[in-house]
């Protein structure tokens, strides 16, 4: 294992290379105190400044974002990229407590620079070369789809990911060649545990391309099966290590509200873009909600240097100018397979995607996978360098094609006006904007999680806009089996009317089958209405459903009024429980405060209460109740749209409920124990490096160790 930083000059003179060449990626970034008007970059700083929170709980592993989401104790952490935020709140936190956004950027030069270091690692390992291995390494940061990643998309996690990649990929390439080093054992699950825990589709993604990568080189070298899964038990390792995060997430993965499938409109790049050696931006698609998807504005390409690497490695197979008794001879034809491969499940003529297994669908958008062609074709540029200059690369070559790469990528940083928002002000109340409940349990997706109903949120009755208000325009069909299932229920719409509203001799009318059955008044404050369904029966007859509708009208005359908005905060339907034999959430959160990473309630509960509603998001086997000391099984009840934490209480007498967001306590045993096993292992090569050490010491010296006699041997 020939190392490609020999002296500490060399480490010092690359980091500062790879920290300068940061610093250009990260140059669209470059104001501290404003942020570029990206909704997924405000996701990220306000989920560092959560973090920042959970850390001051006592939270390791991260787990919960302490005052999202009502405060319900939601495991943003827990289902998504734990590690990066993590790594983001401890520099928040101990090194620039006032400003998550430049914690952000610390985070993501501090991968760059590492993901720089070792692709030099990796490439001056197949080609021998070190001017190779740094052009390609400057290759694979500055291409157009990382660039994309930290400055157009706004891709946090993605972009550290990357930054691992290489190291992910160097050690499992050592951990294949030398199978019984038992530091790269432990260097290949620890970066895969990291590649996990940091951006999951990355993780899948690399463990598809470079399991077929090293799955094609033992084909051909039969006797190497045991190389293989030698690589196979350091990645099981690495994944036993990010247990307590993998096993909850692919037990209730399908059930995320976040969960969507490949999309092959405007996602799917097209060949054209993909070669094209200029930038290619456009409008964007507009979404229903009114802002413009991001994603749909970029075009992405390989960039130059990639393209040219492509170019020559085909002139080049069948040329054969590669010595198949070089190591990078020996990788090329299997490297350049997984280019083809990797950009034909970014760009196919037909659509593939279709055909695959449906687990496939986390890949959400298919020119993702350039994470892949990237690696690939950075390594394909190294193995045709050396081609080219026949390993003769002299100094003013190496800094001409550095200049060259950096001015080919540079087309990609974003130079037009962009909008910022203080960061002051965001700061205030930081919260998720986009997909802000995407971890929540969407019972939808199977309706048997339910337990329990509280009440369900009506979203037809509200009109799909910025300023929410009643629906006027559409009528609702009402189905018989709802009407007659239970007596007691209604729809409860409530809301408040702004004063400088006038609604003067305004009605709100309930219609059914054209027939009124209700009437309110309209006046400025706050509003409550109830609709009880059973006044609905008598109209029901021979019908199976009824049509619900609204109208406005005057008082005095009976005449519709047109053009008139009624603001409205929930429609809900309601009564599935009596509200003497249970405490809902809206009573109970008021007896509830947080002490430190428990949600502890302390509240007297009436002798006829069955059911406390709790408020905290449900999650199967993930939290921890006690009830006066002693733990308790829980279930759920559904919550307008969410399903919340639910327990039977102890009536008549004080209770004291401590909740804890824990995790999947089998997923933790099997990480505790790996890690245990990897903290082993490591205390042992140490041990067995310093006795190395002192039995040279003692030779070097004259010193004689003579072993201790067998007292059993004759």
């Amino acid at each position: 294992m020939n190392s490609a930083l020999t002296t500490w000059r060399q480490r010092i003179l690359l980091t500062l290379l790879f920290t300068l060449i940061a610093m250009m990626l990260l140059s669209p970034l470059s104001s501290n105190t404003s942020i570029p008007n990206l909704w997924d970059i405000w996701n990220h700083i306000a989920t560092i400044a959560h973090a920042k929170l959970a850390i001051a709980e006592g939270q390791f592993p991260l787990r919960v974002a302490p005052t999202e989401f009502y405060g319900w104790r939601y495991p943003q952490f827990q289902f998504y990229s734990p590690t990066s935020y993590t790594i983001g709140g401890f520099i928040y936190q101990w090194l620039t407590p006032s400003n998550p956004f430049l914690a952000y950027k610390i985070t993501l030069g501090m991968a760059l620079v590492f993901g720089g270091l070792f692709f030099y690692r990796l490439a001056f390992w197949l080609v021998q070369s070190k001017p190779a291995a740094l052009l390609s390494s400057i290759v694979y940061l500055t291409s157009p789809y990382y660039i994309i990643v930290i400055n157009h998309v706004g891709g946090f996690n993605e972009a550290i990911a990357l930054g691992i990649l290489p190291a992910t990929i160097y050690y499992s390439i050592q951990r294949y060649y030398y199978p019984k080093n038992n530091i790269i054992l432990l260097q290949t699950a620890l970066t895969w545990y990291l590649l996990a825990t940091i951006h999951l589709i990355t993780f899948l993604y690399t463990s598809i391309v470079l399991a077929l990568l090293l799955l094609a080189i033992t084909l051909k070298n039969r006797h190497h099966w045991l190389n293989l899964l030698n690589v196979g038990i350091g990645y099981a390792f690495g994944s036993m290590l990010a247990m307590w995060y993998l096993g909850p997430i692919f037990l209730l993965g399908k059930y995320f509200a976040i969960t969507r499938s490949v999309s092959v409109d405007f996602y799917a790049p097209s060949l054209a873009n993909l070669f094209s050696p200029t930038v290619n931006i456009s409008g964007g698609v507009m979404h229903g909600a009114g802002y413009i998807n991001v994603i749909s504005q970029i075009h992405p390409n390989l960039g130059i240097p990639i393209l040219f690497a492509f170019g020559m490695s085909v002139y080049g197979l069948f040329q054969r100018f590669l010595s198949r008794t070089s190591r990078s001879g020996y990788w090329f034809p299997y490297l350049l397979g997984m280019f083809f491969l990797a950009f034909l499940m970014v760009w196919s003529p037909i659509n593939i995607w279709h055909r695959l297994p449906k687990f496939l669908s986390m890949f959400q958008y298919t020119w993702r996978l350039l994470s892949q062609v990237i690696w690939v074709g950075a390594l394909l540029f190294a193995c045709v360098l050396i081609w080219m200059f026949k390993k003769e690369i002299n100094l003013r070559q190496t800094v001409l094609g550095m200049i060259f790469i950096m001015v080919c990528s540079s087309a990609w940083l974003p130079i037009t006006e962009r909008s910022f928002i203080d960061i002051n002000h965001f700061l205030k109340k930081p919260e998720l904007i986009t997909n802000p409940d995407s971890y929540v349990l969407d019972a939808r997706k199977n309706k048997n999680l339910i337990q329990g109903m509280d009440r369900m949120t009506l979203d037809a009755f509200i009109t799909k806009t910025a300023a929410r208000s009643l629906n006027l325009e559409s009528s609702y069909s009402i189905s018989k089996d709802l009407i007659n299932s239970l007596p007691g229920l209604y729809i409860a719409i409530e809301g408040h009317i702004p004063k400088d509203i006038a609604f003067h001799n305004k009605q709100l009318i309930v219609l059914a089958n054209q027939i009124t059955l209700n009437k309110f008044v309209l006046k400025p404050g706050a509003y409550h209405w109830n609709i009880a369904l059973n006044k609905m029966r008598e109209l029901l007859k021979n019908k199976s459903s009824i049509q619900l509708k609204f109208k406005i009208i005057n008082a005095k005359n009976n005449h519709i009024s047109p053009k008139v908005t009624i603001p409205v905060e929930s429609v809900n339907l309601t009564g599935f429980m009596k509200p003497s034999e249970f405490l809902s959430v809206n009573q109970i959160e008021k007896s509830c405060k947080q002490q430190q990473a428990d949600t502890i309630c302390n509240i007297y509960v009436p002798k006829n209460i069955q059911l406390l509603e709790l408020p905290i998001l449900y999650y199967p086997d993930m939290l921890r109740i006690t009830l006066n000391g002693k733990v308790i099984p829980y279930q759920n009840l559904f919550y307008q749209k969410y399903l919340l934490t639910s327990i039977t209480p102890l009536p008549n007498q004080m209770n004291e409920i401590k909740v804890q967001f824990t995790g999947m306590l089998w997923a933790n045993t099997f990480s505790s124990l790996a890690w245990g096993m990897w903290g082993l292992f490591l205390l042992f090569i140490v041990l067995k490096k310093l006795q190395t050490k002192i039995v040279l010491t003692f030779t070097q010296v004259g010193v004689e160790i003579i072993p201790q006699a067998n007292v059993y041997s004759k």
